[in-house]
């Protein structure tokens, strides 16, 4: 069954992609009908992508649904995407227009005006945070009043942090209250104990990823935090995001789909 009426789909995402999605061979999440009605045609930034997620023939195909999408990176040079420079330039859709690439931490989205955007999404990135909460917030307030956030943050069931212990949402409340910025190592051995060396692809790498580590900051490499589906529920309830989806995405990833009400919230 379409997710969505068939001339909106012939329109995005062509016949192929149409015809597949009536054959059930490329499945998207359940809610890809909201995600259609509230980001269809609208202009996003992405904090830390682009992400193979949300591409045309994935499960989250928002993409070509788009009118425009910036990004933003908190280096020209990152782990994930080599070399990257400010301006006109961010690359996320073969077959659209490039948007602009802004450097920045995404926490701050520095020079980025207040609800200047539709929407924010990112994946896999608000783990590599070291103060989310102040995350959330910003970006709340660069997305104008009914305007979205499509998250994702990794199922740590599925992936290498398995072992490790679901943060608290007291903790992630300490954080904001204590300013934490991205040089903060609190979760540093508990990182280098837990994590499994081997999904990771590091097995026997122990002292290479300390050494990396340790410059987190220039690297942004570690996970500070492990989100489950009830930690994302609450921190977008805390921050004043109205969750409207949260879906499992056996089996590495959890996405959150929230509106921004417009009724400003403080979360500490």
């Amino acid at each position: 069954m379409l997710p969505i009426g068939l001339l909106a789909a012939l329109r995005y995402f062509g016949p192929r992609w149409t015809a597949a999605q009536v054959l059930g061979r490329i499945p998207t999440v359940r809610c890809f009908g909201l995600l259609f009605r509230e980001l269809c045609g609208a202009c996003g930034l992405e904090v830390g992508g682009p992400s193979e997620l949300f591409e045309r023939g994935s499960a989250v195909p928002v993409y070509p649904i788009l009118s425009r999408l910036d990004g933003c990176n908190f280096s020209t040079a990152t782990m994930w995407e080599g070399e990257i420079r400010a301006g006109e330039g961010y690359r996320f859709d073969r077959r659209r227009r490039v948007g602009r690439q802004h450097i920045c931490e995404g926490a701050d989205l520095a020079g980025i005006a207040d609800a200047s955007y539709d929407g924010v999404l990112s994946c896999h990135a608000l783990e590599h945070m070291a103060n989310p909460l102040r995350a959330l917030t910003r970006w709340k307030q660069v997305v104008r009043p009914g305007g979205g956030l499509l998250l994702v943050v990794p199922d740590p069931g599925g992936c290498f942090d398995h072992r490790r212990p679901v943060t608290t949402l007291a903790h992630l409340r300490e954080d904001l209250d204590r300013g934490v910025g991205e040089d903060d190592l609190t979760h540093l051995e508990e990182w280098l104990d837990l994590i499994d060396l081997e999904m990771a692809g590091l097995a026997g790498k122990r002292a290479e990823l300390r050494a990396r580590s340790e410059r987190n900051a220039e690297n942004r490499g570690m996970h500070h935090h492990v989100f489950d589906a009830a930690l994302v529920d609450a921190v977008l309830a805390l921050v004043g995001w109205q969750r409207l989806a949260l879906e499992p995405l056996a089996p590495l990833h959890i996405m959150g789909f929230a509106r921004n009400p417009g009724a400003n919230r403080d979360p500490a």
